[in-house]
């Protein structure tokens, strides 16, 4: 946890990615992460390349959930500027059991793994 995690995705972007904090939340579990913008053009910083884990990463859950009440403030999708980050929670809804860490993958490839 806390792990910082810097490459380059297959469109040439320079992103680096942590998880800060994880936490179940009734049904839901969250994840703290924070996106950084670490190139000089700026780029879209998503939900999308984010997801739980389950099973050591054999099962991978990107069931978000939206709307109040959940842990906050939320991960919002924005362009970040060059030298910009963007932190906030993504909440998901839980599958059976508990993950057991959480992975970011862009166009299929996995580019930074956290376990708990």
């Amino acid at each position: 946890m806390g792990q910082v995690h810097r490459f380059v995705d297959p469109d040439g972007v320079k992103v680096s990615v942590t998880v800060l904090a994880h936490k179940a939340d009734g049904e839901n579990y969250g994840i703290q992460v924070r996106t950084c913008n670490g190139g000089d053009e700026p780029f879209n910083a998503s939900t999308r390349p984010w997801a739980l884990s389950y099973g050591g990463g054999e099962e991978l859950s990107q069931d978000i959930v939206f709307g109040g009440g959940l842990l906050a403030p939320a991960f919002v999708e924005s362009e970040l500027t060059p030298a910009a980050c963007r932190k906030g929670w993504i909440n998901y809804v839980r599958a059976t059991g508990a993950p057991d860490g959480a992975e970011y993958s862009v166009e299929g490839l996995t580019h930074a793994r956290w376990e708990w």
